[in-house]
């Protein structure tokens, strides 16, 4: 398709001084050079310019709307990768004082064989397995009621003397 040429713009009307009655009579007169004059030097002789400008516009918009989005859904995953990362955390360290409380309750009972520990506060409850080979104590202690389950495994000498930490183990 073969499009016009746009013509070069004509030189501006010149401005002058309107003298006489006919005032308004040369004013519309200004007003039509100064309309001719501008639509010559404005005129757009590609109809599918405007097509291409709203495509491109369209094009951005898209590819903005598409960045945006995408970082918008991978800072609501880092949250929940943070969040999920604390609570770990949180019930590990939970585990980890059950299990100290676990190794009180055998060196002051020899006959200690384990059951639930209910932490004081809010904090929670966990099991603890006992099992043990002479002095040697195996204590395996876990979670039961957070939706983090940690389990820690403890292997421990108890004697006259107090506990001593052989091992010390997250599963």
């Amino acid at each position: 398709m073969i499009f016009p040429i746009r013509q070069p713009c004509n030189q501006a009307p010149k401005s002058g001084v309107i003298k006489g009655k006919s005032m308004r009579k040369e004013l519309r007169k200004y007003k039509h050079k100064i309309s001719v004059y501008l639509s010559q030097c404005f005129k757009v002789d590609d109809p599918s310019r405007g097509f291409v400008v709203i495509s491109i516009v369209i094009l951005l918009m898209a590819v903005v709307t598409a960045v945006s989005l995408t970082v918008a859904l991978l800072s609501v995953g880092e949250a929940q990768s943070g969040f999920t990362l604390t609570q770990g955390e949180n019930t590990l360290s939970f585990v980890e004082g059950c299990t100290e409380d676990a190794l009180l309750k055998a060196r002051a009972s020899s006959t200690y064989t384990g059951g639930n520990i209910t932490r004081p506060g809010s904090e929670g409850t966990c099991t603890v397995a006992v099992s043990k080979a002479g002095s040697v104590w195996t204590l395996t202690v876990s979670t039961i009621a957070t939706n983090y389950v940690r389990t820690i495994k403890a292997i421990a000498t108890l004697d006259g003397y107090g506990v001593t930490i052989n091992s010390w183990q997250e599963l």
